[in-house]
């Protein structure tokens, strides 16, 4: 009951603010992702209707009603929005030849739906305020089901299964949907003023951090280490040497926290990721994911221009080897999102994508550049974070298919929005054009 009352709370009430600020629509798309009522036990006893499409056509219809506020951001203004253009159009025209037709074709429409979100969210996300609560709310939105795991346990040996999102629902999917969230945290508690704004968040990075421990995935285990390290570095750089010390003590505190969270299981699992370097015959392991990286190669040397969604999945069978552990089915995912777009979308599909994220992130640098030199640093590190935010998904679908994952666009959609807010705008308004 509680959950319910929560949701329908939390919906009315972004629902009915988005009148008055557009973004707020897209805050209740984020909610709802990670509210994921359609797979809960307690959506029972709502009404069955889509709330993810109503808060896209509330996006929408913000969008038109607010034109004049939004109409200053410009999609093609963003360096990346070409690249992700003909990652869509890759994707579509590899419906001509892939090999399940009907799931890529299913693939290519959902894509295609997550572009016009991106596109709506990128204008109703006009300025600083607005990305400063976009994140914020993407935070609440990992604390919930943070708390949920931490309400399950490890009820599947020495992971958590069972709790995650639409398009996640295993764990290394769901611990990868909510480890950007936790690089967030270490922004909003560094910047707030006082412990009143400080508490909710030391909170929900507590949970996003336990159920991470508890998830025990190796990638976003690596993914946190590299975008917390990356913000850090970025913090000691714009300091000087009386702020270092206080950044210092931070690294401390978050470093001991953190310590203190985990657990020997999850230690012993962690340790796993350099002992299991050779691929055993007789089961599967972590290197295991190796003979798939390198079976994916083999395929596309007869498939240059991929073989869609879940081609992979029917023709690697019958290149691993006749004495390979695969763990159960031999049908396996590429578990790589760069081998997941080179099958799926081909060459240069793959090189579409890479390009997207590139340009995306140096778009981002852009904004913190300019930033660093015009002395902002609550916004240099609202932008160092996104970016951290990015870095650290990046290193989690490096083992597992997310090409087409909601919270990678999102850290996307979050560099585009600082690239848009920090340089385009303030470019534009010296220049005199709208």
């Amino acid at each position: 009951m509680l959950h319910i009352v929560l949701f329908v709370l939390i919906y009315i009430v972004l629902f009915v603010t988005a009148f008055f600020e557009a973004s707020a629509a897209f805050n209740l798309y984020q909610l709802v992702y990670f509210f994921n009522p359609a797979e809960r036990w307690w959506a029972a006893s709502l009404p069955l209707v889509s709330y993810s499409m109503l808060a896209v056509i509330l996006m929408a219809f913000c969008l038109i009603l607010k034109f004049k506020e939004t109409a200053v951001s410009h999609f093609e203004d963003f360096p990346g929005s070409r690249w992700f253009v003909m990652v869509l159009v890759s994707y579509s025209v590899a419906t001509l030849y892939a090999i399940a037709p009907e799931q890529h074709l299913a693939a290519t429409i959902n894509f295609l739906k997550l572009f016009i979100i991106m596109a709506l969210a990128f204008k109703l996300i006009s300025d600083r305020h607005k990305l400063y609560k976009a994140l914020y709310f993407n935070i609440l939105g990992a604390a919930y089901l943070s708390i949920l795991v931490y309400t399950a346990g490890r009820n599947s040996g020495i992971r958590v299964e069972g709790v995650g999102t639409i398009d996640a629902p295993d764990s290394n999917g769901f611990a990868a949907a909510i480890a950007p969230t936790l690089i967030y945290c270490l922004y909003f508690i560094w910047g707030s003023r006082s412990w009143y704004s400080k508490a909710p968040i030391i909170l929900a990075a507590v949970f996003i951090a336990n159920a991470i421990v508890l998830i025990n995935s190796r990638g976003a285990f690596l993914g946190i280490v590299a975008g917390s390290l990356f913000f850090f570095y970025n913090m000691f750089l714009v300091f000087g040497h009386k702020q270092r010390i206080k950044v210092f003590v931070f690294i401390v505190a978050c470093a001991g926290a953190a310590l203190y969270l985990t657990d020997d299981v999850f230690w012993q699992r962690v340790g796993t990721i350099t002992e299991q370097t050779e691929i055993n015959e007789t089961k599967e392991s972590g290197a295991t994911r190796l003979v798939f990286w390198k079976t994916a190669l083999e395929i596309s040397v007869h498939y240059p221009f991929g073989v869609g969604v879940y081609g992979f999945n029917f023709l690697a069978p019958d290149y691993f080897s006749e004495d390979l552990h695969t763990g159960g089915s031999r049908n396996r995912s590429t578990h790589s999102t760069w081998a997941e777009a080179l099958m799926t979308t081909g060459y240069h599909g793959l090189v579409f994508f890479c390009l997207l994220l590139f340009t995306s992130y140096r778009a981002s640098r852009q904004a913190s550049a300019q930033l660093k030199v015009n002395g902002s640093l609550d916004e240099y590190l609202q932008v160092i974070a996104i970016q951290a935010g990015l870095i650290t998904f990046i290193v989690c679908m490096t083992f597992i298919d997310r090409m087409r994952a909601e919270v990678l666009y999102w850290c996307l959609l979050y560099c585009a929005c600082a690239h848009n807010i920090y340089v385009v705008r303030p470019s534009k308004k010296k220049q005199g054009r709208p």
